[in-house]
């Protein structure tokens, strides 16, 4: 009887241990999924703010390549311009000036002699369209390398959801109170995988 008593006391004990290890999984679980979710909440701010600061970027480059083909159009109308004035001339130099600052490597020159420009309208043209696509083309590749860098950083979010989800799937698998706060995990980890997609 001693032995049956002591036996039934072991199992217990052995019932007892497994239980408080497996509810003790199924509380882990669930911090490791809140965590994810805090995680996956900050990834998905940071791409939020991503997108908008190249939008951003996007308007700054078209401002600035506008105000820089007013600036040529400038330019241009003041050097047709025959008989200038003194005023004229200074004007003309400043906007040289603005564009060859604007424009890298432009050396635009007025030759007041010959009362011509050291390069054509179309030449002049043709550079400041290079350098406006240039702008646009650097600020496209430094976006794919960031949206690269996103896709990694959501992707190593999903592969975390994935494992979650294959312990949450174990936890269901013991049943009772385990299974009922897996089932809320998986509930979760969906709603964050449907977040990052």
């Amino acid at each position: 009887a001693v032995t049956a008593i002591g036996a039934a006391a072991g199992a217990a004990v052995a019932l007892w241990k497994a239980f408080t290890r497996s509810s003790e999984e199924a509380e882990q679980l669930k911090e490791d999924t809140e965590d994810l979710a805090e995680a996956n909440e900050e990834l998905n701010k940071s791409l939020d703010e991503s997108e908008e600061a190249y939008q951003s970027n996007q308007k700054e480059i078209d401002a600035s390549s506008k105000s820089t083909e007013n600036l040529a159009d400038k330019v241009q109308e003041l050097a047709s311009q025959e008989n200038k004035s003194a005023a004229e001339k200074q004007m003309l130099a400043q906007y040289i000036e603005q564009l060859n600052s604007s424009v890298e490597g432009l050396n635009l020159a007025y030759d007041e002699e010959s009362d011509a420009l050291n390069m054509s309208n179309k030449e002049l043209q043709a550079r400041v369209d290079v350098m406006n696509e240039e702008a646009k083309g650097m600020a496209a590749q430094e976006r794919l390398m960031e949206i690269e860098k996103e896709r990694m950083a959501v992707n190593e979010q999903l592969s975390e959801i994935n494992e979650l989800r294959r312990e949450a799937n174990e936890l269901m698998k013991n049943g009772g109170r385990d299974a009922k706060d897996a089932k809320e995990s998986l509930e979760d980890l969906d709603e964050q995988e449907k977040e990052l997609k």
